[in-house]
């Protein structure tokens, strides 16, 4: 088995990164934030949701918002805590087995993958990468939603 911790009560902070899939030995997700990483028996969303709702608002709630703010039907990302930088964006409809989650402050940059036009690599802030199954139009399209979610939340803070 890989190395990771088994963490099955994982909350999103600032330095979670990314939740993907992971199936293997009954798990369900992967989670890679700065200090390493977790897998847990709760599936991707599930943590969404557990860390939505520890923020008084389930992921449900929080993604009626934004459809009624921003009118962001499909794909729409989560402002699990915008004013501490936790504004999480999906990579495919939540309900998609492959699914990935990322923090949308957490992202430096993105490029084509070099050997798949399909795939997208994933700069991180730290400098770490990670591919993802997703073009990088439609990742370009998920972080510039995610941007405007959190500057819609934090810019009192810079008036």
């Amino acid at each position: 088995m890989e190395d990771f911790i088994v963490n099955n009560f994982y909350r999103i902070t600032k330095k979670t990164k990314m939740i993907k899939p992971y199936f293997k030995l009954n798990y369900c997700s992967k989670i890679i934030d700065t200090d390493g990483e977790y897998i847990s028996k709760a599936k991707p969303i599930d943590i969404i949701d557990l860390s939505c709702k520890e923020e008084c608002a389930s992921y449900d709630a929080r993604k009626k918002g934004v459809n009624y703010l921003f009118n962001f039907r499909n794909k729409a990302p989560i402002p699990i805590n915008p004013n501490k930088g936790i504004v999480f964006f999906p990579t495919k409809a939540h309900k998609d087995s492959d699914n990935v989650w990322v923090s949308y402050c957490q992202v430096k940059d993105w490029k084509i993958h070099d050997k798949d036009p399909e795939k997208t690599i994933i700069e991180f802030q730290d400098g770490t990468f990670e591919a993802v199954d997703v073009t990088a139009s439609t990742f370009r399209k998920q972080y510039l939603q995610a941007a405007q979610i959190f500057a819609h939340f934090t810019k009192d803070s810079y008036i």
